[in-house]
């Protein structure tokens, strides 16, 4: 892994060879720009020195396919993996949190439907808002993934492999596979997970 402070003028290396070389998402921590988490093919990778050290820890994880790994915009320890057992024909809903930087994990995804979850996305206002992308949309949770409600009312079926809260402006960016991406508010779903 290389990091660049220049906006890719030099770069340094930060990291070993982790997972092989295999390494498919990275999430800095908007609270400590040297925490960073790595997710490879079905391990996590950790630092809070800024790449001088890194540790794999993904015990408690079921061996499956990464699909992203995002910091929590609240706890400077806190995480989130998706996972995708669709290579292996398994299609429960995989998503975890950690509360202490990879040393536990916790399932999450228990109240989705039983699709393949692609993305997952903490809104930066409210603590305990997050977001799921399927394979058949965009899922939210009003209680830190105790439950989930479709939002496929206003947005289609389609499989989502990313998702961004766009904070100032109060909407949730979701990439699509072949329907492109959409913008949706999410002021109303703000307001209700404050009054929860």
């Amino acid at each position: 892994m290389l990091r660049s402070e220049d906006r890719g003028d030099n770069w340094t290396k930060i990291s070993p060879d982790l997972d092989g070389g295999a390494l498919r998402k990275l999430s800095e921590s908007p609270l400590d720009s040297k925490r960073l988490v790595a997710g490879g093919r079905r391990r996590v990778y950790f630092t809070s020195d800024g790449g001088e050290t890194w540790e794999q820890r993904s015990k408690g994880l079921p061996e499956k396919s990464i699909s992203d790994v995002v910091t929590s915009h609240h706890n400077p320890e806190g995480a989130y993996v998706a996972m995708s057992g669709s290579s292996d024909g398994n299609p429960t809903s995989f998503l975890y949190v950690t509360d202490d930087f990879g040393k536990t994990w916790k399932p999450i995804g228990s109240q989705l439907p039983h699709e393949t979850v692609y993305a997952i996305a903490e809104d930066s206002e409210v603590e305990g808002l997050l977001f799921a992308g399927t394979e058949l949309g965009v899922y939210a949770s009003l209680d830190s993934g105790e439950t989930w409600e479709s939002l496929c009312a206003t947005f289609p079926p389609a499989p989502v492999f990313d998702l961004q809260v766009h904070g100032r402006d109060g909407a949730l960016v979701a990439a699509t596979h072949g329907l492109s991406i959409f913008l949706l508010e999410i002021e109303a779903i703000r307001r209700a997970a404050e009054s929860q």
